[in-house]
């Protein structure tokens, strides 16, 4: 009689045996589907499916200046991220080398040879961008890539990998294999892990999270939250009502009477309803999680030296600045240009496909927008950290604290500029004043970093000294969804630049120096903010490089595509035969329940996985051919005899002993 301590080793064995034997059977006898076959007819080739994808994202809505429902430049960024994730991720696990760029390591599930091409990275991205559109409320960039495209893809991730992506991998890896590495099950494996990923970023993006005055700790919310709400307990020392500005100290601006720090302005509607401003994401450059360098801990992140503003004549050079603005339509075009950062990145997105578009493979343009973008997104957080320690007031709160006295400037008229003699409380910036503090200027940060990552990937990634050079932005260059319905909203075309002049960029120093000072030429910003955004940010771009090469690992991609080849062909010798079956998984009527179910399955579980399974497969899912379906159906059977002769095993040990 064998003893309790015999039967424990031997339920050890045969449940390591179980694991090992099914572990061993993903990467054997999987259906190596036919690129050429399952990618869409209808659907673009990759960069041109997801140029075209990318303008339904929340992100790409903006702010156009008579509209404030667009994302704020912080939100935006952080928004970007998300769906930069989606493009290294699925590249990472249709490659054999790449890395995840969350985790930093290999992905767990990574998909066979057939499937390292551009094809089906693009399918998993557009799957994963659509998972993300939905969360936004986006629901007609969904339906409009299921008819537009005719792609499958869904609106939300299957319980299946939801319920064991923490605690039970392998059943997720069963199942992507089960349905033969399909790109698009792919994708929403890719979302679901950013999702968990941004709920404890930091951020705060879904506002689960609330600073509380009273206690001065950050509390869990639990009605009503709002997305990015603050955790760092920020509040404006220079509340409107909290001093008394008079003749005798208006031109006074001091930390006597807290004048000296920001304001919230006042904004309204045009149809009677006004609102103060709050500062946006003050939390996020000291609880989110940086991405470059050594940055993680936040010891390394600089800080700046006061400005020590001479409030009045600073105030004289801004209004002297508007008014030449106000009569030079260039300067108008570029303020308006560079304050939409999404705009720029645009440019750069398709300037880089344009100049270099005989080399630069779709895999370039997936680690060239994820360098970009995070070094972009370290570059926020660094800045917002600066403009939350000094708190700098803006320049309309000071100018218009001269109440009537006469200056001669911007008439303050958006859409007819014009040089006007106007009240100084009546003064108004080019464009809206974003609702953060003054210094340092975030967007010089930004660009600075744009020009650093750009020369330095073209450098590397082509001849040396190569610059990305001779960029035209409007009419007649790259003017990104002006004429495409499906993309952008033709109404605002204005407002992408796409009936106007445009205006050329020499090279990357030349986009960074303008994106500089349109903050000066604007009226947003007093002098010394921009260079201090320069110099904060000087070497996040190299960072953002050593970031994607580190992602790249040294990998050549597999089939890479780029504008000179064309359409994988689907190879119909062997016709689609229908989709596969889950002839590897055993009802639960040939099992019995016992200790090894969590191991397999229960019957609720095999209920939801066949759902889930029918729902993601089609009946022209491309297959191998016949013979090959043959052996891979012989070795699954094999597979599964395996697993009924050691659970029969175990069940005769069991009632023997």
């Amino acid at each position: 009689m064998m003893t309790f301590s015999t039967i424990q080793i031997t339920s050890s064995y045969l449940t390591w045996m179980l694991l090992a034997i099914n572990r061993w059977s993903i990467f054997h006898w999987s259906n190596a589907y036919d690129i050429g076959c399952l990618y869409p007819e209808k659907m673009l080739e990759p960069f041109a499916a997801r140029a075209k994808i990318i303008g339904f994202t929340g992100v790409y809505s903006g702010d156009d200046n008579d509209n404030d429902s667009g994302l704020e430049t912080p939100v935006a960024i952080h928004q970007g991220q998300a769906f930069s994730l989606c493009d290294v991720n699925c590249l990472a696990h249709h490659d054999s080398h790449s890395l995840n760029a969350i985790t930093m390591d290999r992905p767990t599930i990574f998909v066979p040879d057939f499937g390292h091409n551009s094809w089906s990275r693009m399918m998993c991205i557009a799957q994963c961008y659509s998972i993300l559109f939905e969360k936004e409320g986006n629901s007609e960039a969904l339906e409009t890539i299921i008819d537009t495209w005719k792609l499958d893809i869904k609106s939300s991730v299957e319980p299946i990998i939801i319920d064991n992506f923490l605690d039970n991998y392998m059943a997720i890896e069963t199942y992507v294999k089960s349905l033969d590495y399909d790109p698009l099950v792919i994708g929403r494996l890719v979302v679901h892990e950013i999702n968990l990923y941004f709920k404890d970023d930091g951020w705060n993006m879904d506002g689960s999270k609330r600073y509380d005055p009273i206690s001065q700790t950050v509390t869990s919310c639990t009605a009503n939250c709002i997305p990015y709400r603050d955790t760092y307990g920020y509040f404006p020392r220079n509340h409107p009502g909290l001093t008394t500005v008079t003749e005798q100290n208006k031109y006074n601006v001091t930390e006597i009477d807290n004048s000296i720090y920001w304001q919230p302005l006042m904004e309204d509607n045009g149809r009677g309803y006004m609102s103060r401003q709050e500062h946006v994401a003050p939390h996020i450059g000291f609880h989110a999680q940086y991405l470059l360098g050594n940055n993680s801990s936040q010891q390394n992140v600089k800080q700046l030296p006061d400005p020590q503003y001479d409030y009045y004549a600073e105030s004289l050079l801004v209004i002297e600045r508007l008014t030449d603005s106000a009569s030079d339509k260039m300067k108008w075009d570029k303020i308006s240009f560079y304050d939409k950062k999404f705009l720029v990145r645009l440019l750069l997105q398709e300037s880089m496909k344009n100049q270099f578009h005989d080399d630069y493979t779709f895999e370039d343009e997936i680690l060239f927008n994820h360098g970009i973008g995070a070094a972009e997104y370290d570059a926020v957080l660094h800045a917002w950290r600066e403009k939350v320690h000094h708190d700098l007031v803006r320049p309309t709160t000071v100018i218009q604290r001269w109440g009537q006295d006469e200056i001669t400037t911007f008439n303050g008229n958006r859409k007819k500029p014009a040089v006007e003699t106007i009240h100084a409380s009546d003064m108004h910036a080019f464009i809206r004043v974003m609702p953060h503090s003054e210094y340092p200027s975030g967007s010089s940060c930004i660009c600075t970093v744009y020009q650093e990552f750009v020369d330095a990937f073209t450098e590397q990634r082509f001849e040396e000294n190569t610059r990305l050079q001779d960029m035209y932005w409007g009419y007649g260059g790259i003017d990104f969804g002006c004429n495409e319905m499906s993309l952008l909203d033709p109404s605002r075309a204005d407002f992408l630049g796409c009936k106007q002049g445009g205006f050329s960029i020499t090279n990357m120093e030349h986009l960074a120096r303008d994106c500089a000072e349109s903050r000066l030429w604007g009226g947003m910003h007093f002098t010394a903010s921009v260079p201090a955004g320069q110099e904060l940010c000087k070497g996040l771009g190299n960072l953002g490089l050593q970031r994607i090469n580190t992602i790249r690992s040294g990998s050549t991609f597999g089939s890479s595509y780029s504008k000179k080849k064309g359409r994988p062909h689907c190879n119909t010798t062997n016709p689609p035969t229908g989709p596969p079956t889950l002839s590897s998984h055993l009802p639960c009527s040939q099992t019995k329940k016992n200790t090894l179910d969590s191991i397999l399955y229960d019957c609720q579980e095999e209920k939801n996985f066949t759902t889930d399974f029918n729902l993601q497969t089609s009946s022209d899912s491309p297959m191998k051919s016949n013979d090959d379906t043959s052996e891979i159906s012989r070795g699954r059977q094999t597979i599964v005899a395996v697993n009924i002769m050691l659970l029969t095993t175990f069940s005769f040990i069991v009632n023997w002993c």
